[in-house]
């Protein structure tokens, strides 16, 4: 039988040799890091200024990337606007150069039907299966609104078409088939930094130029080259509208560059901030891992020591 003693050294020795491996990797894990294995002794029990620091680096991280998904929305508006202003030109090149009677299947009428329906269809359009418009979610194509325009101005006797027009776009653009309810008005990219994201309802100068275009290109009667003219002049002025919404748009990705500089700024320092927190000495680490390397070496000896006298001693 195996006297008490020696179970209780044997214990005793494998008990130590636990703990110098354990010390042993805890000080080589922090030699690969950098940073302390063990916070709560580093910062001798006081935690709280680590916690809100990384707090603090986690908003942040989420701030950076609503800016850069915010970004691209944005980049994709301005892509769609250069889209919609490429739109008009054609319509209004034929309304400046229409000389006489414009025949209703050619001309200006023409172009402005294949531009209602490419603006429709460039606003339909979007990154990721997102619409780059909350408004534009959930739209047909240009031809059947262009339809359904149609039908509210044959059953519609007293009001004018460009009366019934705007009133249908106005409709249309705030029904419960249109809008996206994913995308979120306000975003938050700092502390106490907002932008807003997304319009519930296009723009005042789209909305004119997709009502002019309607009109001219569901107008039952020949154009003349005075009509043809003030269509022109008309797109013109929505045209000069929408170069305000990109400048104006513009603005906000500035403020989106100057936020994401300075939130990039804050990450930067907190992560110094932190490293001094939980940074080890590794001339001190290395001293003690080499301490612990012997310790065991020795406890290895000691115990293939005890064993032959055990051994010694049984024999």
């Amino acid at each position: 039988m195996t006297p008490i003693g020696d179970i209780a050294r044997s214990y005793a020795l494998r008990t130590q040799s636990t703990f110098l491996r354990a010390q042993i990797s805890q000080h080589t894990q922090e030699l690969s890091s950098g940073r302390s294995a063990n916070i709560l002794a580093e910062t001798k029990g006081n935690t709280g200024e680590l916690h809100v620091i990384r707090h603090d680096l986690r908003q942040l991280t989420a701030f950076q990337s609503s800016i850069r998904e915010t970004k691209l929305n944005f980049e994709a508006k301005q892509t769609a606007y250069d889209s919609i202003g490429q739109s008009l030109s054609p319509v209004i090149d034929a309304g400046l150069s229409s000389v006489g009677v414009v025949p209703n299947d050619t001309g200006i009428k023409s172009a402005a039907k294949q531009a209602f329906a490419q603006i429709i269809s460039t606003a339909r359009s979007g990154i990721a299966g997102q619409t780059s418009f909350a408004w534009s979610a959930g739209l047909p194509s240009g031809n059947d609104v262009l339809s359904d325009f149609q039908d509210a101005i044959s059953s519609s006797s007293s009001e004018p078409a460009s009366e019934v027009i705007r009133g249908e776009l106005f409709d249309f653009f705030n029904s419960e088939n249109t809008g996206s309810s994913s995308q979120i008005p306000t975003i938050a990219i700092s502390q106490n930094r907002y932008i807003s994201a997304s319009e519930t309802t296009p723009p005042e100068s789209l909305l004119s130029a997709l009502s002019i275009l309607a009109e001219t290109a569901l107008s039952d009667t020949p154009l003349s080259k005075s009509d043809g003219r003030n269509v022109a002049t008309a797109l013109m002025v929505a045209h000069d509208g929408l170069v305000q919404v990109q400048a104006d748009l513009g603005q906000k990705q500035e403020f989106l560059e100057i936020t994401e500089t300075q939130n990039a700024a804050r990450q930067t320092a907190l992560k110094l901030f932190e490293n001094e927190l939980t940074a080890v000495d590794p001339f001190d680490v290395v001293t003690k891992l080499q301490d612990a390397s012997l310790r065991l070496e020795a406890l290895y000896a000691t115990t293939a020591r005890l064993s032959q006298l055990s051994l010694t001693r049984f024999l």
